[in-house]
């Protein structure tokens, strides 16, 4: 679908919620039936996505295919967002699981938000 000359994906959205992870704080290992978005906005820590163990940073970010397992080590206070979905017919224009600097990908990024950003209008999801 195109809207104001942006292709939008078609996708479902499964979750969107932030929290501020705290340091020192574990999350195990898990997987979810869906992609998912990580974006952390600060702080810094390990994540493993599958086999691949990936520090992170302030402003990175990866995309988790469904069912991968993962798990994430805060080594500080770290405000965290997840979006999980589901997409049809859309390339991701990232590899997946693997952490992404903003620095790196910055016009991957953008186009990527874009797109959620037009189907969270379209569909009427809102974050709070």
């Amino acid at each position: 679908m195109q809207f104001g000359g942006v292709i939008c994906l078609n996708c479902k959205f499964e979750f969107i919620y932030s929290i501020i992870r705290k340091n020192a704080e574990y999350i195990n290992f898990h997987k979810h039936n869906c992609f998912e978005l990580v974006y952390y906005l600060s702080g810094s820590g390990q994540t493993t996505i599958g086999q691949q163990e990936c520090e992170y940073s302030k402003n990175s970010f990866s995309v988790i295919s469904p069912n991968t397992i993962h798990d994430e080590r805060h080594y500080n206070d770290t405000p965290v967002l997840f979006v999980g979905f589901s997409i049809c017919n859309a390339a991701i224009p990232l590899a997946l699981g693997r952490v992404y600097t903003l620095m790196e990908h910055q016009d991957q990024f953008l186009i990527f938000l874009k797109k959620f950003g037009m189907n969270l209008h379209l569909n009427k999801i809102f974050m709070s």
